[in-house]
Formats: structure tokens, sequence, C-alpha cells
């Protein structure tokens, strides 16, 4: 975690900022996407935010 932490941050600043929108983790190959491309009702693709993530 360490290498995607921006400099001078702590590690609970990080993850307030991800949890809010202002990071987002990627990577090549996820194991678990951090999100997902999904489809409402009306056929509107959005992206959900991963729970397992």
């Amino acid at each position: 975690m360490k290498s995607v932490i921006p400099s001078g941050g702590s590690f609970q600043a990080f993850l307030e900022r991800l949890c809010t929108g202002h990071l987002v983790l990627l990577t090549d190959v996820p194991s678990i996407p951090l999100l997902t491309q999904d489809r409402d009702e009306l056929e509107n693709q959005y992206w959900r935010g991963c729970t397992s993530a």
C-alpha cells in the first residue's frame, strides 16, 4: 500500500479520499475490480463500487 499512498499522506487520509471518490486504485489485472459497469431498469449504464474490494 505504501507505493500508492501520495507522498506526505497518512494511510487514514488515503482511505478517506479513496472512499469519497477522490482517488481510484487501478491495476492491469485486478483480482477483484474496484468498479464494475452495470445497467439500471431503463438500460442506463453506470459504475458500481465493489463492496467486497
